[in-house]
C-alpha cells in the first residue's frame, strides 16, 4: 500500500508519524465522558492509543480535544495524557504526545 511505503519512506528521513485523536461538538464531548469519566477510564483509553501507536508504527500522537469537558474528565484528561506518554516513551524514547488545548469550557 502506498501509506505503509510513505510512512517507511519519512521514517527513513528522520520525520516523525503522528496518529492524530481530535474530538469535537456534542458528539465529541459525549465521547469524552466516557473516555475520561474516571482514572482507569482515562488509563484503558491511552494504553489503547498506545496499542494502536506500536501496530501502525506511529511515532506519538496529536491529541485535540475541541469540546466541552467535566471538571472530571479535565483533571483525567490530564492523568491520560501523562500515562500516554509514558507508555509511548517506553516504546519508542523518541516518541512525541503533542496536546492541543481547546477545550472550550
Amino acid at each position: 500500500s502506498s501509506g505503509i511505503n510513505a510512512e517507511y519512506g519519512v521514517h527513513k528521513n528522520g520525520v516523525q508519524v503522528l496518529g492524530t485523536f481530535i474530538t469535537e461538538w456534542d458528539h465529541g464531548a459525549n465521547s469524552c465522558l466516557a473516555m475520561f469519566e474516571s482514572v482507569q477510564s482515562s488509563i484503558l483509553f491511552a494504553k489503547k492509543l498506545a496499542e494502536i501507536a506500536h501496530t501502525y508504527n506511529f511515532d506519538g500522537w496529536l491529541i485535540n480535544i475541541e469540546n466541552v469537558l467535566t471538571a472530571d474528565g479535565v483533571e483525567n484528561i490530564q492523568v491520560f495524557l501523562q500515562y500516554l506518554t509514558q507508555e509511548m516513551k517506553e516504546s519508542n524514547p523518541h516518541s512525541s504526545v503533542i496536546w492541543y488545548d481547546a477545550v472550550t469550557n
